[in-house]
């Protein structure tokens, strides 16, 4: 399963600060995993709710017109 959920500039830099992406990659192009123990960071930026346990989470980012 997949689902985008849009965010904004800000929301992203807030991301970066709990989901560290690689040095070369300040925009979060590649995808990384969202760890369970930073859940209550990240639904704080992005108020998407508790994550279901049977599931993996990724984050990355891509511009959107």
């Amino acid at each position: 399963m997949r689902v985008e959920h849009p965010i904004s500039r800000e929301q992203l830099l807030l991301l970066r600060e709990v989901i560290t992406p690689d040095a070369d990659d300040p925009w979060m192009i590649h995808c990384y995993p969202v760890p369970v123990e930073v859940w209550p960071a990240v639904d704080a930026i992005l108020h998407c709710g508790p994550p279901s346990p049977e599931l993996d989470y990724l984050t990355g980012a891509y511009a959107a017109e």
